[in-house]
């Protein structure tokens, strides 16, 4: 399966291209840093899925899986795209990620920029007892415990839960072996996800660095064929970017997202 990765640097959108209701969505946030990085994430989201489908007029929306709000959720291709492929955002630090992959199967993407004093205090909420065994004999704990994240999350996005799941009920190898589920606990495990049945890969640190160079990244995508990633540098044309839909929007009442 070929999927896309997009990034850009989290100030390269013009929030003048979003619609209405992620105008809202952004004036939720109280830090500019937010606001600059779910603008550029909504964005290349659109610019990706335009791209991928040559058609100027592709729009994406969201939609909670719990409360059916449009104002929050996973993002997805919209109209006549729907159903054609699968999206993922994430964001962290300076640097923003898109994933986009053809066809109904879910996909995950996650970047984090986090220091090790920052991972330290939530290590025991990420890691198994057997991972953080693993972690702590690794001869960077900062650089096992931030890829260790990255892939859960990633897996937990693509399962279409985000962190719904503690951390802690997922398995995957360690940063020094290739990213793979290994296992899911059956307390949480969702109905009819077969753990085997996920892709996972890393992204490349290098090409990362470009965005932040503190960043590590992962994509998972559920289903069985060979993952092939190809990873793309968006700069000064995304903020050109402009949504069709400036349909008024309202407030929304759901769960906080």
């Amino acid at each position: 399966m070929q999927a896309h990765v997009w990034l850009a640097r989290r100030d390269s959108a013009d929030p003048a291209g979003l619609s209405p209701r992620e105008l809202l969505r952004r004036n939720k946030y109280q830090q500019e840093d937010d606001r600059e990085r779910f603008t550029t994430g909504a964005t290349l989201a659109r610019y990706a899925l335009r791209r991928l489908t040559m058609d100027q007029s592709a729009e994406v929306h969201r939609e909670c899986p719990e409360c059916k709000a449009q104002d929050h959720g996973p993002v997805g291709a919209a109209g006549a795209h729907a159903g054609e492929w699968s999206l993922s955002v994430s964001h962290s630090g300076d640097l923003v990620a898109v994933a986009i992959v053809p066809g109904p199967e879910a996909v995950g993407v996650d970047v984090e920029v986090a220091d090790l004093e920052t991972i330290n205090r939530v290590r025991r909420l990420l890691c198994r007892d057997d991972e953080l065994a693993e972690d702590l004999a690794a001869p960077d704990l900062h650089e096992a415990l931030l890829v260790r994240w990255v892939r859960k999350e990633a897996i937990l996005k693509a399962a279409r839960i985000g962190l719904g799941v503690p951390m802690r009920h997922l398995r995957v190898s360690s940063s020094a072996e290739p990213a793979a589920l290994l296992s899911w606990s059956e307390r949480s495990v969702p109905d009819g996800f077969n753990a085997r049945h996920v892709v996972c890969e890393d992204l490349p640190p290098e090409v990362l660095a470009a965005g932040d160079d503190r960043s590590r990244g992962a994509i998972a995508v559920r289903g069985t064929s060979e993952l092939s990633v190809r990873l793309h540098w968006v700069g000064a044309e995304l903020a050109a970017v402009r949504a069709h839909d400036t349909s008024p929007a309202t407030e929304l009442v759901g769960c906080t997202g």
